[in-house]
């Protein structure tokens, strides 16, 4: 039986900013709920966010990822490719 590798097992990569960044924005854009599209210069503050909503974020990222991404990491990274690499390097600390 082969069995091909998911995030969640010990021998596959170690994702990146890069290819976290599409679920970030995905989750960015369930928080803050508006019509504006989001991307990777998207900031979280400049499109409506605010220390409520960047809990409801952080509490959501945790989630999805399943690492322990912290509201500084939220204040600290802003826009969706900050948050990103927040994100992957909390996956990569374990």
């Amino acid at each position: 039986m082969t069995t091909t590798p998911d995030q969640t097992s010990p021998t596959s990569a170690v994702p990146t900013a890069e290819t976290i960044a599409p679920r970030v924005a995905q989750v960015f854009q369930e928080i803050l709920g508006g019509d504006e599209p989001v991307d990777g210069e998207s900031d979280f503050f400049e499109l409506g966010g605010n220390s409520m909503l960047g809990a409801r974020l952080v509490a959501r990222l945790r989630q999805e990822f399943d690492v322990k991404v912290t509201i500084r990491d939220v204040f600290r990274g802003r826009t969706v490719d900050g948050v990103a690499e927040a994100v992957a390097a909390r996956t990569v600390q374990g």
